[in-house]
């Protein structure tokens, strides 16, 4: 039996204006995967069987004047199961329709043979392969293969963590999802990696013909198709289901909540951990009225609370730093909020906007909120706790700012180049397709998620236009949607009226932006632990960066690196820190060395950025810190911080590092 969850019915329809085939899945040009045209296997009646609006077999519908069982059975070559239906109609499926009807509903003819009957209306003569077509697909230990199942843009059937890279193989998925946490994987499109704890009702089953595309890493296994994932499920149950505390602290769960990357719900502050939980977050927000959990591993604070009540199944990630407890999703967060000691009703914050500097309003009550993809029966209800006394109030910005910090983001005219080649005069279908596939992965560079509304611009089934002009045409259209502002892929200003839901309880002002540090004290080191950098070093070993205590420019530890062999290469550290597009920043850091005679050099910068410092120690005094900084303006809502060594055959050296911080200047 597959775990489903049931979801919202709310989808985003592909573009078909700008889809030039209809075919199962848009290939990497450099793969070969064309197939071997195979005879239909032979098939059996089943008889006849009723319909419904939802379609017992729901895959490959087509209508035909020429229909026949025969016909509907090459169409449906590769399903389990298949029907005609209405005379015309042919139906394919992986699952035999459960309601049987009386033999005499199937009574329409054939369109294509009046001798041979084709179902009725909403009832279908129905046969079944009597060999299944499916290809072996290898094991993976500790797994069960599922099957090729559908999938969704932008709701994910697998909604927790989602790994994108160069090199993906049903190992790389497995390991990835069990650390996690998660039982379900899928892989889909050669490179990507989903996970969950079950799989949404929403997804079908269909033949292992259409999860045709190899894995980057691995041409023996096959990873999906665009909308198609190759789906296995852990032999090991879980001992406990996931959660939302009810607690946290001095807060209490409200439910699932919608956020937007460039329009944040709580704006007052963030912070970032791989091993966030709940306690954590809460911890980190107690000063504020409310604070949210987003995306396994992101944590939200603030005092007014934008946004509106999501439904359960789309918080379904895990917290990233373990403890069964779910962390949001893409767009959204598990929120909790303070609650006044005097109040004792069970609500929830408001949405509905009230006049401004009003009379506070009574949040509305909510409903039992369940546990998302668990079936409901397994989770007892949870009731929403109390919450604040609330007020709405609309307010406009005088004029337009940036808001927020989203996930992926490019300044306007600044997107990456891979994308802007799609607004050329590209002449071949060819390199068009290789366009959309490198602007894609550029996208999702880094296990990036591209926002849903630009995921969607993107082709769900295959470009295979022998049309150039059209050809060029799709690649354009697709352009225009991905910088259109509903797309989100360009950042956006916040110039509309706002409304906001506030606390009438007294709490603390939200710390104001300017000398803030974005890294929030990560580049101290003052746990005596990396924190969130991590190590960066190329093959040759030049020495190991390590936490010390022996030599800080300020406070307990900072770090150290000791070259004695003589050795050629590189090693650092690198950490991703969210800025706003446009504004101006510093990163500074200071540093100190045993010997000024080395040909060493250390770099320092921030990427995507065009400053950057690149200092031969050998100009550098010796044993006395040196402070260096430099300026740069974003042109993304990301950067990374590098810090590295470059070494080649010199004396031996031993340098300290210490007090890396990034500081918004405007």
């Amino acid at each position: 039996m597959i775990m489903t969850v049931r979801r919202s019915n709310t989808r985003l329809l592909p573009l078909a204006a700008l889809l030039l085939s209809t075919g199962s899945a848009l290939p990497n040009p450099a793969l070969n995967l064309a197939r071997d045209a195979e005879e239909a296997p032979s098939y059996e009646p089943l008889g006849c069987f009723a319909d419904n609006e939802y379609r017992v077999l729901p895959s490959k519908i087509i209508s035909a004047n020429d229909m026949t069982a025969a016909k509907c059975a090459e169409h449906c070559d590769g399903y389990e199961y298949f029907g005609t239906q209405y005379s015309s109609e042919c139906h394919c499926g992986m699952i035999e329709p459960p309601v049987t009807a009386d033999d005499s509903e199937c009574n329409m003819p054939c369109s294509g043979d009046p001798n041979e009957t084709c179902g009725g209306p909403m009832k279908l003569n129905v046969f079944y392969f009597d060999t299944a077509c499916t290809e072996d697909q290898p094991a993976v230990p500790g797994f069960e293969y599922m099957g090729c199942f559908t999938d969704n843009v932008p709701q994910r059937v697998l909604t927790g963590h989602v790994v994108r890279e160069g090199g993906m193989t049903l190992q790389k998925c497995a390991q990835a999802c069990t650390a996690a946490g998660y039982p379900w994987f899928g892989v889909e499109y050669e490179t990507e990696c989903y996970c969950g704890t079950g799989l949404d009702e929403a997804s079908t089953q269909v033949p292992d013909s259409e999860c045709e595309m190899w894995c980057s890493g691995d041409q023996s296994q096959h990873c999906g198709s665009p909308d198609r994932l190759n789906v296995y499920r852990s032999t090991q149950e879980p001992s406990t289901l996931p959660s939302n505390p009810e607690t946290a602290g001095d807060f209490a769960y409200v439910s699932c909540w919608t956020d937007k990357v460039d329009d944040r719900s709580l704006k007052a502050a963030s912070y970032r951990s791989s091993g966030l939980t709940v306690e954590i977050c809460a911890e980190q927000c107690k000063d504020y009225a409310y604070f949210g959990v987003e995306y396994g591993e992101e944590c939200f604070c603030g005092d007014e609370l934008g946004g509106e009540a999501a439904p359960a199944a789309e918080c379904a990630m895990l917290c990233a730093g373990g403890a069964n407890q779910w962390c949001g999703g893409p767009d959204r967060m598990n929120v909790y909020a303070k609650a006044p000691a005097s109040s004792s009703s069970s609500t929830e914050p408001a949405t509905e906007t009230t006049t401004a500097e009003t009379t506070p309003t009574e949040p509305a009550t909510t409903e039992a909120t369940t546990t998302p993809q668990t079936p409901a029966s397994t989770e007892p209800a949870v009731t929403s706790p109390t919450t604040p006394d609330l007020t709405t109030i609309t307010s406009c910005p005088p004029t337009p700012t940036y808001n927020g910090t989203p996930e992926l983001c490019y300044q306007s005219n600044h997107m990456p180049s891979l994308c802007e080649a799609l607004a050329t005069s590209m002449v071949s279908a060819e390199n068009i397709m290789w366009a959309i596939y490198n602007c894609r992965g550029v996208l999702s560079v880094d296990g990036f998620t591209i926002p849903p509304p630009a995921s969607a611009c993107f082709p769900t089934t295959a470009l295979t236009a022998s049309d150039n002009a059209q050809a060029s045409y799709f690649a354009s259209s697709l352009y225009d949607c991905l910088v259109a502002p509903a797309a989100s892929v360009l950042c956006q200003s916040d110039n509309e009226c706002q409304t906001k839901t506030t606390p009438n309880t007294a709490l603390p002002s939200p710390t104001q932006p300017g000398t803030y540090d974005v890294l929030q004290g990560g580049g101290t080191f003052e746990d005596g632990t990396f924190g969130n950098w991590s190590i960066i070093s190329s093959q040759m070993d030049i020495g190991t960066l390590e936490i010390t205590s022996e030599e800080t420019h300020s406070g307990d530890y900072g770090l150290v690196l000791e070259h004695t062999n003589g050795h050629f290469g590189s090693t650092g550290i690198s950490t991703r820190v969210f800025v706003i597009p446009g504004k101006q920043y510093q990163l500074r850091m200071a540093f100190k060395q045993t010997t000024s005679t080395s040909s060493m050099g250390l770099v320092f910068r921030a990427a995507p950025a065009t400053n950057w410092i690149d200092l031969p120690l050998h100009l550098q005094p010796a044993n006395e810190w040196v402070d260096t900084s430099v300026n740069f303006t974003p042109t993304t809502s990301w950067v990374d911080v590098f810090m590295y060594f470059t070494a080649s055959q010199s004396p031996p050296n031993t340098v300290y590092l210490d007090d890396i911080v990034l500081i918004q200047l405007d």
